[in-house]
């Protein structure tokens, strides 16, 4: 770091992406940043939560159950999904989540792991639910996990389930195994069977909430990041082989699915900072892989001068170059974007396969972190969002820098809509005049720079 006047307390100060600092952005390498862009979908909702189960499947994002906040319960057992081709027509509801259904497995399926040997499973084509029961493969011996089983990382590849980390009651911090439901396929007569890979000391360390997806040729997953919750551990009695205080995973791993091996591996370009409860999809067809925030235990936060946070949550925005025009090794992008949806952990990150299209929904914010309700620990979302990259195919041929720039909402905090200033400390006062606070402005002097473009625009007349 260069020396000068700068203090611990003001690097704590900013936010990632930070509001302050947002309107001086710009592209310096176009190999490590690109431009995108953010856009809130307005749509009547469902409600906020963290924690729940999504998919994409023609062109419909399903959203499963989830819970309230941290605290023990509520639990929400619905199920809604939202047309993507047409979001505006509202979230619908689908049938519950049962607590013993014994129909017949349909052939179109949805599958809900819980931890139990049995898999949950919803008809997509007639709206139904069922279970398949499982077994384990010869000389796996039995299945661990019959109590609670939460935060791990799965990905379904060529009809296969693979699994890996995650908590349970008996390993709060975080587990390190790696469990596959395959022989016969999830899709194929019979039960299917799970076969459990035991790790070693060539494997990545015990962790939960990671980040998990496989590539274009279905032949490796990749695992990033995560989180050993050292402090949950602590409080289980648990601390064998564990400090009292969280960390957080700083690295990146592949596993071959036909040699069963995991490695190391090299991360490139400008990748995201280390974090756990990030949102990450693949876009197959745009041929990236995209995060979106996360939170980490372990960076502290100044929020406003006043409030000292021991942790961050982030909402910058990365992008995964899986497949480079020059044919180099992939390589990591941060996406510069004007506005942004708040600073969230356990957000759902999703791709369309049939479009490209790329959405957000959910997640949750410390209460305090975010001012909001205070008898609440956190503060969970039920907003959508849709991001769009400036890269062929990426949706951004519409989007007006020069417009995001001045109004686009910088996390929870309006901006300016004659300098384009927000954050915490901005002070911005509401328009006075017949648009309701339809813009905000610093003061006297940004409302006469900006009053004939916002009188033009928003149809605003001073009263």
């Amino acid at each position: 770091m260069e020396r000068g006047p700068y203090k611990l307390e003001d690097l704590t100060a900013l936010r990632h992406p930070d509001p302050g600092l947002v309107t001086q952005q710009e592209i310096k390498d176009p190999r490590l940043q690109l431009m995108g862009s953010w856009k809130k979908i307005r749509v009547k909702g469902i409600a906020p939560r963290q924690g729940f189960a999504s998919f994409v499947w023609n062109s419909r994002l399903y959203v499963l159950g989830g819970e309230k906040n941290a605290l023990p319960g509520p639990w929400y057992r619905d199920f809604h999904y939202i047309d993507l081709k047409d979001p505006e027509a509202g979230w619908r509801a689908l049938p519950a989540y049962p607590v013993s259904p014994e129909r017949r497995p349909p052939n179109a399926r949805a599958y809900f792991l819980h931890g139990r040997s049995t898999l949950d499973v919803f008809d997509l084509r007639t709206d139904t639910w069922s279970q398949v029961k499982t077994k384990m493969a010869p000389g796996s011996g039995p299945w661990p996990l019959e109590s609670s089983y939460n935060d791990f990382c799965i990905a379904l590849v060529r009809r296969t389930l693979f699994v890996f980390g995650g908590t349970t009651n008996w390993a709060l911090g975080g587990t390190c195994s790696s469990r596959s439901t395959s022989t016969p396929p999830l899709d194929a007569p019979g039960r299917p069977s799970r076969g459990g890979v035991q790790p070693d000391f060539g494997w990545p360390g015990p962790r939960k909430h990671a980040m998990m997806w496989a590539d274009a040729a279905k032949e490796k997953l990749w695992m990033m990041y995560g989180e050993a919750d050292r402090a949950g551990a602590m409080q289980l009695g648990q601390m064998q082989h564990a400090a009292n205080e969280s960390y957080v995973h700083s690295d990146c791993w592949s596993w071959d699915i036909a040699r069963r091996e995991w490695q190391q591996e090299r991360i490139n370009g400008n990748p995201p900072c280390p974090r756990a409860e990030a949102g990450v999809a693949h876009n197959e067809k745009l041929g990236k892989v995209v995060v979106f925030g996360g939170y980490n235990a372990a960076v502290p936060t100044l929020h406003d001068r006043r409030f000292y946070f021991h942790f961050s949550y982030y909402a910058d925005t990365f992008v995964l170059e899986t497949k480079p025009a020059d044919n180099s090794p992939p390589y990591w992008r941060q996406v510069i974007t004007r506005g942004w949806p708040t600073y969230r952990a356990q957000c759902k990150l999703v791709a369309d396969p049939d479009t490209g299209e790329m959405y957000l929904f959910g997640g949750y914010t410390n209460s305090e972190y975010i001012k909001g309700r205070r008898d609440v620990i956190t503060r969970p979302y039920g907003d959508l969002w849709q991001l769009r990259l400036d890269v062929p195919g990426g949706g951004f041929e519409d989007v007006d820098l020069a417009e995001e720039t001045r109004s686009a909402r910088a996390g929870p905090w309006r901006r300016c809509f004659g300098c384009g200033a927000g954050g915490p400390g901005a002070g911005l006062k509401k328009c006075a005049g017949g648009c309701a606070g339809k813009a905000v402005f610093c003061d006297a002097e940004c409302l006469k720079q900006g009053w004939k473009e916002h009188k033009e625009k928003d149809k605003c007349k001073k009263l």
